[in-house]
């Protein structure tokens, strides 16, 4: 983790307030994903962290129309939603939260980018797991996945 978050910080070398911002939002991500990855769980304060740091960022930075904003919000969070109440525990209410707020902080287009690199990787990994290991745990974590997916788009 540690070399991962000196990777991210030598992208923002040039210490102005929106990469500082958007440094720390990545760090809490990062927090989000190891946790995850841990405990099958995501806090609801490091939710609420990233949504502050998120609604701050939008209040000095925002280019996209808050149309584009709000279905960013519910697009990817809401598939989520509807795919757990079809198959239940599909995924966990962090990563719907999760996805609910970075959905606001990235827009429509990169959230569901985001979500498209997180299934993809996150399916790579657990066929991997299903063919080459005998693994008891059904479960894989999906916010390291997400993580993934949204700072590839925060970067883009």
């Amino acid at each position: 983790m540690e070399m991962i978050t000196g990777l991210v910080f030598t992208r923002f070398y040039r210490g102005d307030f929106r990469d500082i911002l958007l440094f720390i939002i990545v760090s809490v991500l990062l927090v989000i994903a190891y946790v995850d990855y841990e405990t099958m769980m995501i806090s609801d304060g490091l939710l609420l962290m990233i949504l502050m740091l998120s609604v701050l960022y939008l209040l000095f930075y925002n280019q996209e129309d808050l149309y584009f904003l709000v279905l960013g919000m519910i697009s990817v969070s809401g598939i989520m939603g509807l795919l757990n109440l079809i198959k239940r525990d599909c995924f966990g209410m962090g990563d719907i939260k999760l996805m609910a707020i970075i959905g606001l902080l990235l827009g429509f287009d990169r959230t569901i980018n985001a979500a498209l690199i997180a299934t993809l990787s996150a399916g790579t990994i657990a066929v991997i797991i299903k063919c080459f290991y005998k693994s008891e745990n059904k479960y894989l974590p999906f916010a390291p996945f997400l993580v993934l997916g949204i700072i590839i788009n925060i970067f883009r």
